[in-house]
């Protein structure tokens, strides 16, 4: 049977051995634990003055961590971008966004996004119905090339259009 996703098997096979070890087996081990403790040994080993502060700090080791992402990952990014398009102050930047070719180019890019997703919806539906309906030579290839985009690093799939299109690639 062809499958959607190459390598599905060994995969799923991997993710489960890490979230078997990490996840299952602690969790397995400590009910197996608690069932034998009684409700109020339980309660009692939950409520202890060291769990509970144990639970703070990872509680506020998470907070912690989530904020300075937030912050270094989002806001700061965010803040500095805000800052460079009005460093010459509002006016020169709605006026820049009012320029002609800004406005071709945002009508541009609604445009092809509109085409690409009724393209896309369309050949997805297609190529979809296709694969699963129908056993044909070249269904293995085919399926493959769909799942390409999936395997390949943004970054690599730039570096080759640019090798592609830029005569002389090296930035001059």
């Amino acid at each position: 049977m062809f499958d959607v996703i190459p390598g599905r098997r060994l995969t799923l096979g991997i993710t489960l051995t890490f979230v078997s070890l990490f996840l299952f087996i602690p969790l397995a081990a400590f009910v197996l634990f608690a069932s034998g403790m009684g409700l109020e040994k339980f309660i009692a080993a939950v409520t202890d003055w060291r769990n509970v502060h144990a639970y703070g700090v990872s509680f506020f080791c998470a907070l912690a961590a989530s904020l300075i992402n937030a912050v270094f990952g989002m806001i700061m990014p965010l803040l500095l971008v805000a800052q460079e398009a009005l460093a010459k102050g509002v006016d020169f930047y709605f006026k820049a966004l009012t320029d002609e070719y800004a406005l071709k180019a945002l009508y541009l890019t609604i445009e092809a996004t509109i085409l690409a997703v009724v393209l896309n919806t369309i050949f997805g539906i297609a190529s979809a119905w296709l694969l699963t309906k129908f056993d044909f030579r070249g269904k293995t290839f085919l399926g493959s090339l769909i799942d390409l985009p999936f395997a390949i690093s943004p970054v690599v799939a730039g570096l080759f259009f640019i090798m592609l299109f830029v005569p002389d690639f090296t930035g001059k």
